[in-house]
């Protein structure tokens, strides 16, 4: 980026496969996986991307900190109809990754803007986007790190 370029003008021009994390480079599960297994990959990475079983690069959702954390709470209300979700530990129940993930997340293609990138992550208040393909190949990710180490690495006035 020359000197005369704004950051967000950079943005505009600089596409997703510049700068995303390649797939090889990412912690993936299958949606079988256990429990356990999620919150143990969970202590070190802040999301993890889920694939069936049978096609380990078909992207078929996401699971956050947030959403593991799910599990441990129960609704605060006490009305007989609001019981805690399947999906929380008080049922007790064998949870998989296919439970609590995210189907279907907001995704970007390698041609995608930087800019695009910003607004889908802004507008929708996640830190995480999945590059993919038009076959849902997971190809790579961008998250706001990318964002704000591309921004740093600007020549500051």
């Amino acid at each position: 980026m020359d000197q005369t370029t704004t950051f967000p003008a950079h943005l505009h021009h600089t596409t997703v496969n510049n700068i995303m994390t390649p797939a090889k480079n990412l912690t993936t599960i299958t949606e079988t996986t256990p429990l356990t297994d999620i919150i143990t990959l969970l202590q070190n990475h802040d999301h993890l991307w889920v694939v069936p079983d049978t096609n380990p690069h078909h992207l078929t959702g996401i699971i956050t900190t947030t959403d593991a954390l799910t599990t441990f709470t129960t609704p605060t209300t006490t009305h007989d109809y609001d019981k805690p979700s399947p999906t929380s530990l008080s049922y007790n129940l064998p949870l998989t990754a296919k439970d609590l993930m995210t189907p279907k997340p907001y995704t970007l293609t390698p041609t995608d803007t930087l800019h695009t990138a910003a607004t889908l992550m802004k507008d929708n208040k996640i830190t995480q986007l999945p590059v993919i393909d038009d076959t849902q190949t997971l190809l790579g990710e961008i998250t706001s790190r990318h964002l704000l180490t591309l921004y740093l690495q600007q020549p500051h006035h």
